[in-house]
């Protein structure tokens, strides 16, 4: 048989749909490691920093700060919430220590973080 004319196979519909199911449970798995995996980036990047303390990371974030943190946060609530529909235990990664959001304006403390 060649291979550059060989007529091309038809899928039932059952096949079809097993396809687009298999490919559905992909992304969703790979969607929830990518985000596992960057919320927990996002708390080593700033709070598991080897070069510099997480008041210097935050500082640097400047106006942006806030944002960020806010977002993160939805992030790690989103990942809560998902990971519950499905029963899944997911322990998020946390910051080390407390902090205060005063005007935008984060400060971090000598306290340890509590959930």
């Amino acid at each position: 048989m060649s291979i550059l004319t060989q007529t091309p196979q038809t899928e039932s519909d059952s096949e079809k749909l097993q396809r687009i199911s298999k490919t559905i449970n992909i992304i969703s798995s790979r969607t929830y490691n990518d985000l596992t995996r960057v919320q927990k980036l996002g708390i080593d990047l700033i709070w598991n920093n080897k070069e510099f303390t997480p008041q210097q990371v935050i500082d640097s974030l400047g106006d942006d700060a806030a944002k960020i943190f806010a977002v993160h946060g939805k992030l790690t609530d989103y990942l809560m919430t998902i990971s519950a529909l499905d029963g899944v235990e997911y322990i998020p990664a946390l910051p080390t220590n407390a902090f205060t959001v005063d005007d935008g304006k984060i400060t971090v403390t000598d306290l340890p973080y509590v959930p």
